[in-house]
């Protein structure tokens, strides 16, 4: 059991037979009373002899024991009011209820359930000066023993306290009740929009039965973000993919920004990009099929169809700003350099001001690291495709941030030394207001007002969307959002002493993935599973192939998928919006097997982490082992059989890493016909297998 420390002067005078069960509720008038009594009572003990026997919860009660006197207190209880039933009509004079006191109150007042009484007090009397005695519990009998509630407890105290006051006409004290009702009120309406708030969104989704057919789409192109048509020099096609495939193209109007295509059925992508003349593509858009609700059942035709083409890169592209930016004013650090984690040095930025590496597969995810003079290092969780801003903090807007928020030195000195998270809450790329944000452990949110200046009063973001964490520990980070009446699932990051971590948090609402659940080394076996993204509560369950609708506010998320004993609880990392989610189950007993093959055993604070890699024979490496220490790898054929003396994978077989160093970690698989390396951000667990699956020929 666990008390508060004021309980311990208060006997109880009740005792179940079979142990000692005692509730409470801070807001109940029994745990006032037990606050008041600390500081005001007189003693008056009469000792229970020590007999040997001791009462303890499970134990029955000494019945000797029991009948001793117990101890008594005298209790005088400041500023509890015990409320009557609500009257509408005027009352004859009638006694008010309150710890230490009794008045009557005036005719013409009437005592409602929750509204106050207005009477003046003085406070400097509302004690008695001389305190008054209880008199002497009888003795009881077992018929006496019924489990009475701490609020039923307090309520008798009270009763007997007032019996004592009837002569008395003490003041009556009703301010400290007021604003303690509007505290609880203001508390209760917090806990309320809280739960509104904790809804988190994964459903089942069943696509427009009219999409099974052929179909015209027509539309508009749009370029954003400083894209433009050239000429001769770039072209822009429209398509129609599915895993990878591209299985129909369209026609553009240039000149008036139109396009039109036919396909077969509106599943997979609708895809339109510009191109170079030797096929780089510089910008791209695309939407999910899938979302076509509006499809007339008489025609086969969809008309207004908008496509919004973005700059996109080939490989990782940064560009570092100050922290000092905002809204469309991007300032640039001309003295930046950005590395990837275990991949590339420092590079300094081009005339374009970007950091660009080129050699990352567009569906890659990383850790990359920004650095500069006076300012804190950078680290962000980025994704290949698009231009990434990454924001660096100069040293005097860090420390101002941690001397407006600490007041003690050594406070302040041990913020400096830790890690700062910094981010923004964006909906189409423009800050969202009235969102929270937490972060798993014991962290409080830094919300900044409309002046960027942090203020202690806000509980959510402001117009501009930003909030901060300091003093944070280094490792492993888990952070989520509460906004729109959604609860959204968690973003992993790293964090790391005198870094600043910063997190963009793009809210995107009703994504819509075809999750595919299988038995890798049964494939024709019917399985279900049941799937939640991690971060949140609910489940969804799923079999073997079906639609999935969810809100992320992030690009980077993970799903968790359960099915039963006899597979491992496994983890995949999931970014942008993907239309296919592969989620192979792996048997615990295939697991095992691996491990006993390579003669090694399950330490104790690891994880292990399982590939498959679809059309190219690869190799791999992991991040996060110490210098000297190796990763322990076994590559495994289609069947899932260990290939033995391979160093490296086949093409549709895979890999499993043996004792992965704990946390989030970077996987690099190098295919071995082609130049580029794919990468994806991996969490390490010991509950869990963290899954990757991958295809080189997989281009939406």
């Amino acid at each position: 059991m666990l008390f508060p420390l004021s309980i311990s002067n208060v006997d109880f005078r009740t005792i179940v037979k079979s142990g000692l069960s005692v509730s409470l509720n801070k807001a109940s008038p029994a745990y006032a009373a037990f606050e008041d009594v600390r500081e005001n009572f007189e003693s008056n003990d009469f000792e229970i002899p020590d007999n040997g026997i001791r009462l303890s919860a499970g134990q029955p009660a000494d019945m000797k024991l029991i009948q001793q006197v117990p101890r008594q207190r005298v209790l005088a209880m400041r500023g509890m009011t015990v409320r009557a039933p609500a009257r509408n009509t005027p009352v004859s004079p009638a006694v008010v209820y309150l710890a230490g006191s009794a008045v009557k109150t005036p005719k013409t007042i009437a005592i409602s359930e929750l509204g106050p009484v207005n009477i003046n007090f003085d406070p400097d009397s509302l004690l008695d000066s001389k305190p008054r005695a209880f008199t002497p519990a009888p003795k009881m009998t077992e018929e006496d023993f019924a489990a009475v509630t701490p609020a039923q407890r307090a309520r008798e105290l009270v009763e007997q306290e007032l019996q004592a006051a009837q002569a008395s006409n003490s003041p009556l004290l009703v301010a400290q009740y007021k604003a303690r009702q509007r505290e609880l009120e203001k508390e209760n309406d917090e806990k309320e929009q809280s739960k509104k708030e904790a809804v988190a969104s994964l459903a089942s989704f069943t696509p427009n039965p009219e999409g099974n057919r052929p179909l015209w789409l027509n539309g508009q192109i749009e370029m954003t973000g400083g894209l433009a048509f050239t000429g001769p020099d770039t072209h822009i096609e429209v398509k129609r993919t599915l895993n990878g495939e591209t299985l129909e193209r369209g026609r553009i109007w240039i000149t008036e920004g139109k396009f039109e295509i036919h396909v077969k059925k509106a599943s997979g992508y609708l895809v339109a990009e510009l191109q170079t003349r030797d096929g780089r593509v510089l910008g791209r858009g695309e939407m999910n099929l899938v979302h076509l609700t509006e499809i007339p059942r008489k025609e086969n035709r969809v008309n207004d169809i908008r496509l919004a083409l973005r700059p996109t890169t080939m490989g990782a592209a940064f560009r570092p700003i100050s922290g000092y930016s905002y809204g469309q004013q991007h300032m640039p650090v001309a003295d930046a350099r950005v590395e990837i984690q275990a991949y590339t040095q420092g590079q300094g930025v081009n005339e374009e001001g970007l950091v660009v590496e080129p050699s990352l597969n567009r569906t890659s995810s990383f850790v990359a690291r920004a650095s500069a003079k006076k300012h804190w290092s950078s680290l962000v969780v980025g994704q290949a495709d698009h231009p990434q801003d990454v924001r660096l903090f100069s040293n005097s807007l860090v420390e101002a941030l941690i001397d407006l928020e600490l007041s003690h030195v050594s406070d302040r000195k041990e913020a400096l030394a830790s890690s700062v998270v910094w981010g923004q809450l964006t909906r189409n790329g423009l800050p969202v207001q009235g969102g929270s944000v937490e972060m798993a452990g014991d962290y409080r949110p830094i919300y900044f007002n409309n002046m960027f200046l942090p203020d202690k009063t806000l509980k959510r973001t402001s117009a501009n969307g930003l909030f901060a964490f300091i003093r944070v520990k280094p490792g492993v980070q888990a952070l989520r959002v509460k906004a729109n009446g959604r609860l959204y699932p968690a973003q992993i990051f790293p964090t790391e002493g005198k870094h600043v971590s910063y997190v963009e948090l793009e809210v995107r609402e009703k994504i819509v993935s075809q999750f595919k659940i299988f038995d890798v080394l049964d494939m024709n076996r019917p399985v279900s599973a049941r799937i939640r993204l991690v971060g949140t509560d609910n489940e969804l369950a799923l079999n073997k192939n079906q639609f999935v609708a969810y809100s992320v506010a992030s690009d980077h998320f993970m799903v968790e998928a359960e099915a039963g004993a006899e597979f491992e609880v496994s983890r995949m990392t999931l970014t942008g919006s993907p239309g296919l989610v592969n989620v192979p189950l792996l048997k615990r007993d295939w697991i095992y097997s691996l491990y006993k093959h390579q003669n090694t055993g399950l330490a104790p604070g690891h994880g292990s982490i399982v590939g498959f890699i679809d059309d190219q024979d690869f190799e791999v490496e992991l991040t996060g082992y110490a210098r000297g220490e190796q990763v322990q790898i076994l590559y495994f054929d289609a069947e899932g059989k260990p290939l033995e003396s391979k160093k490296t994978g086949v093409a549709g077989g895979g890999f499993i890493i043996f004792n992965a160093p704990l946390g989030l970690q970077t996987l690099y698989i190098h295919p071995t016909q082609s130049r580029e390396t794919y990468s994806q951000v991996v969490v390490a667990e010991p509950q869990y297998v963290h899954v990757v699956a991958w295809a080189a020929s997989a281009k939406q």
